[in-house]
């Protein structure tokens, strides 16, 4: 995929977004899946604002077992808040899909998700911060794949994808900053499985955790943003972000190479001087107090990149992450 398919996937998903029969869908998908109740206008209102100020990244093929593997290995007691998404709301278009294992042990996949800042809670007197997560199947990019034909060859699913232009939502929720992630692999509880058994329905042997996947790419980007470099987006690419009010620019992020390797990159430097914004980030360090090592934030403030006798360059950006 070009980087400038991935901005034309987040236009078409904003244009769909901004439908009241689509918003409608949307919020009973969510009241199923949070089974709680959900202010749908409200959470339709957040949807909307997320496409339109986010950013796009585009997750290279060669990130997914990079991705998969920090997926496993985060720890099942932190928390969503110990992840820092790379901008507040954003886009995030996959080369190679996830898995998602269902309940009845069928498997779907999602190649395309968003991210937004949203107050989560049981009544608007007690909400705490966190984010709205949604995950997509966009079935136009997986004609030729046993999942997505058996997605379309049902009539009730069909009629999803239809409304949605090519695009099957399989995720809406909140999650809470203070939420602990849990394990990555986990079993069906035994009393689900118990009334799926006595239907004589099929019971999945274990169950992951897509959202997961989520925070072990917000973590890759957080620690191994490298080189950045402009790539051409096509003009009527660039027209269509354009009319949608979404950055049209396109710029390659390279992560670095594992650290324990011996590979450091392109060694090009930079032509021009960027500034990086204020941001964070996560580092293991051992507890005076315990001896354990526990997860600490650090801040970094607003600073430039680049030679300092080099021209500025400010731009929007959809962005490419690479490995």
């Amino acid at each position: 995929m070009r980087p400038a398919d991935a901005l034309d996937t987040h236009v078409l998903l904003s244009e769909i977004c901004a439908l009241p029969l689509v918003g409608a869908y949307i919020g009973e998908l969510a009241q199923k899946q949070m089974r709680s109740n959900v202010d749908r206008p409200l959470l339709h209102s957040a949807l909307r604002n997320h496409l339109a100020a986010g950013y796009t990244y585009h997750l290279d093929v060669r990130m997914a077992d990079a991705v998969q593997h920090r997926a496993e290995g985060l720890r099942s007691t932190s928390q969503y808040g110990h992840y820092d998404p790379p901008s507040g709301c954003g886009v995030l278009v996959l080369d190679q899909p996830w898995d998602i294992s269902e309940i009845s042990g069928k498997t779907q996949r999602t190649n395309l998700l968003t991210w937004g800042p949203i107050q989560v809670g049981t009544s608007r007197a007690n909400t705490e911060p966190g984010y709205l997560l949604t995950l997509w199947q966009d079935t136009r990019r997986g004609a030729a794949d046993s999942f997505t034909r058996e997605l379309l060859a049902d009539p009730a699913t069909r009629e999803v994808v239809d409304r949605f232009a090519g695009l099957y939502p399989i995720y809406v929720g909140g999650v809470a900053k203070s939420m602990r992630i849990g394990d990555y692999w986990h079993v069906v509880p035994e009393e689900r499985a118990a009334e799926l058994a006595a239907a004589g329905r099929p019971v999945a042997a274990r169950l992951n955790a897509p959202l997961n996947h989520i925070l072990a790419t917000w973590d890759l980007m957080e620690q191994s943003l490298a080189n950045l470099d402009d790539a051409p987006v096509q003009r009527a690419s660039a027209r269509r972000a354009q009319r949608a009010k979404i950055p049209p620019r396109v710029t390659v992020v390279t992560l670095r190479r594992n650290e324990h390797t011996h590979e450091t990159g392109t060694g090009t430097p930079l032509a021009y001087r960027i500034p990086v914004r204020e941001h964070s980030r996560h580092y293991w360090v051992r507890d005076p107090a315990t001896g354990e090592l526990v997860r600490e934030k650090r801040f970094i403030d607003l600073h430039w990149r680049g030679p300092e006798d080099a021209p500025v360059h400010v731009s929007d950006k959809v962005y490419t992450l690479k490995r």
